[in-house]
């Protein structure tokens, strides 16, 4: 049926993996403006 068919995946499949996969190691090493922006989202949904 798919006899040697196997192609690699097309780059614009590729690309939102890396993308993705970057910004998980970049949130990894330096979470700090992620956990910032997330505490001034509490607070103003909390009102506080």
């Amino acid at each position: 049926m798919f006899e040697n068919k196997i192609d690699e995946a097309p780059l614009w499949c590729v690309v939102p993996l890396v993308i993705t996969a970057s910004i998980s190691v970049l949130l990894f090493f330096y979470p700090q403006p992620f956990l910032k922006l997330a505490s001034l989202a509490v607070q103003t949904i909390m009102g506080g």
